[in-house]
């Protein structure tokens, strides 16, 4: 079948720049625009994709950045740690103990952080960058671990080293000449050469040559200098050790000769052998002298009963009381003597006076208890049975215990009723023994053996008051026996002074005191004077005074002779002359500044002295 054809009806024309169009289609032309928007989509999508890959690449960097981060913190801790840590742990860890090395707690803490990535590329990027991150810190931990280790290694050596020092000043033989051999180097018993300790560490790398050179030569001056200390130390404790047996006054005489002469021995040894100086010998010598005159006194004066006598003793030259006290005292330094021998008489009046009050405590603890039971027996109340009763009881115990004299023990059982032969309520005081025992009382010589030898003359109310008026008229006259005592020693005028007349004072009163109690405590039969009349007590307080008198003025003088002894340090040239101490000491005093304040009050205690006779 034929197609039809359109044939043009009319001509083209240019004025309206129109051209022939064939009937054919052309499909590129055609799909031209399309392309365009496609291309224009396509344009589009590829931008898109690019900023999505951009994002997922700035996720994963700083991803990347923030583990990269948290691995740097944690492994600038674990470096932290590990300069604490033993460096073996450090290096090697311990498995048995669940010990883990630098190397595996990092690794650790690498997986650590990997698991908590998500991202496989992150990850992947993380792990291969965190490798050598922690590479790199285990290289510079484990050079520090060996640093330290090298320390600690030569820190333990040099202590061993020190050790052996120890060894060689203070052990014994067999350990000293190990401890040289392993410190010092040589050879042992066995022929073998033995490598030194300094020169063993330098030889292990721990020090230089040269470091170990310095350290021998400084441990040989070390151990040098500390023998002759300990060698000095060891002299100074034998020398202590030779002082007490010297100084022992019970131990056999020739056995305190030999220790000091073995500790004089000792001492020039350790001289000639440079363990000590010259001047230290005699340091020594003296201190060891003057130890021993101490103690060899002190031994002397307690064991005396007369602490200051025997001190005056020693004042006198002691050889007679111990033969090595005196030669030592011979050569002692004059002014080492004189504080010895004022040092003496200070400890003496101490020695005595505790002595004294302890003797006294004790007379008084045993004797009060009694005397309280009889003055209890005297003042029963004779009405009152069950009083009566614990009197009976005590005038048993007082029986047991032999205290009463014949006088305590009549009166004693006259009061309880022991003695039947009158009735005391049925008696009636006798016009002789009232006007006797008045008498007596007047006189200040009413006794109580006086009173109950007047008893069956006396009615139970006269009785008890003459017994008790001879009972207080003991002890009115122990009061002005005490008072006339203390007159003469003029112990209230010294007694508030701490200087030597003071002392010797209140010494000598004491002693009195103590006299005139053992006196009026011991019965007549005894050659005592218990139960004695006030005129009897003051007859035997001066008595005693004149016995005091001789003992007075020979303690005074060692008083006065200590005293300016220890007055030199204030008048250098005050002279203290044995025979004629008071005469000297003023005339040299008279030669001086008679405004100066030291000299005048030099002048007045001396005076003070020469007031009560000293000469």
């Amino acid at each position: 079948m034929r197609v039809p054809t359109y044939q043009r009806q009319t001509a083209t024309t240019a004025k309206t720049g129109a051209i022939n169009f064939s009937v054919r289609a052309n499909p590129g032309a055609l799909a031209a625009g399309q392309r365009a928007v496609g291309d224009l989509f396509a344009s589009v999508e590829n931008a898109a994709l690019s900023w999505y890959e951009q994002e997922q690449k700035l996720k994963r960097q700083e991803k990347l950045s923030q583990k990269e981060i948290e691995l740097d913190n944690a492994l600038e801790t674990l470096k932290n740690e590990q300069r604490n840590r033993d460096p073996m742990m450090v290096l090697d860890g311990d498995p048995g103990n669940n010990e883990l090395s630098f190397s595996e707690l990092a690794m650790n803490k690498l997986d650590e952080l990997a698991l908590g990535i998500d991202d496989k590329r992150v990850r992947s990027a993380f792990l291969s960058a965190a490798r050598q991150t922690v590479n790199r810190s285990q290289i510079s931990v484990n050079q520090d671990a060996r640093n330290r280790l090298v320390d600690q290694r030569a820190a333990t050596s040099l202590q061993a080293a020190a050790k052996l020092e120890d060894k060689i000043v203070m052990g014994n033989g067999a350990d000293r000449a190990d401890a040289r051999l392993k410190l010092f180097g040589g050879q042992d018993a066995a022929g073998n050469e033995i490598i030194g300790s300094y020169y063993q560490m330098a030889a292990d790398g721990l020090i230089t040559e040269t470091k170990a050179f310095e350290l021998t030569r400084s441990a040989e001056k070390n151990v040098r200098k500390r023998q002759q200390e300990a060698d000095a130390a060891i002299l100074e404790i034998n020398t202590g050790r030779r002082v007490i047996t010297a100084g022992d006054i019970n131990r056999p005489l020739q056995q305190r000769r030999d220790a000091i002469a073995d500790g004089i021995r000792d001492i020039d040894g350790a001289v000639a052998k440079n363990t000590i100086t010259p001047e230290k010998g005699q340091e020594l010598r003296d201190k060891a002298t003057d130890d021993t005159v101490r103690a060899i006194g002190l031994g002397l004066m307690t064991k005396s009963g007369d602490a200051t006598g025997t001190a005056m003793e020693i004042f006198s030259g002691g050889a007679e009381l111990d033969p090595i006290l005196d030669s030592m005292l011979d050569g002692m330094d004059p002014s080492a003597k004189t504080k010895v021998l004022n040092d003496f008489f200070t400890i003496a009046n101490k020695i005595d006076t505790e002595r004294r009050e302890r003797e006294e405590a004790e007379e008084e603890a045993a004797d009060k208890e009694n005397v309280d039971m009889f003055d209890m027996i005297i003042n029963t109340d004779t009405t009152n049975p069950a009083a009566m009763d614990l009197s009976l009881e005590r005038h048993r115990t007082l029986l047991q215990r032999n205290w009463y004299n014949a006088t305590q023990r009549k009166a004693a059982e006259t009061i309880l009723g022991l003695n039947q032969e009158t009735k005391p309520e049925e008696r009636k005081t006798t016009d002789e023994a009232n006007r006797v025992l008045n008498q007596a009382d007047n006189d200040n010589i009413l006794t109580p053996e006086l009173v109950v030898s007047y008893q069956g003359q006396l009615s139970r109310a006269d009785f008890d008051k003459f017994f008790q008026r001879a009972n207080n008229e003991g002890k009115d006259g122990r009061t002005a026996a005490k008072g006339l005592i203390s007159s003469r020693l003029r112990y209230n005028e010294f007694k508030d002074t701490n200087n030597a007349l003071g002392d010797a004072s209140a010494l000598m009163f004491q002693q009195s005191m103590f006299a005139l109690d053992d006196w009026l405590n011991t019965a007549k039969a005894d050659g005592g004077g218990r139960g004695a009349t006030y005129q009897e007590v003051i007859a035997k307080a001066r008595e005693i005074n004149e016995k005091n008198e001789t003992e007075y003025q020979k303690r005074m003088r060692v008083a006065f002779i200590g005293y300016l002894r220890s007055q030199q340090m204030l008048a250098p040239n005050l002279p203290v002359d044995l025979d004629r101490p008071v005469d000297a000491a003023l005339e040299f005093l008279a030669t001086q500044n008679q405004n100066d304040l030291i000299i005048l009050n030099l002048t007045q205690t001396i005076q003070s002295y020469v007031n009560i006779g000293v000469r």
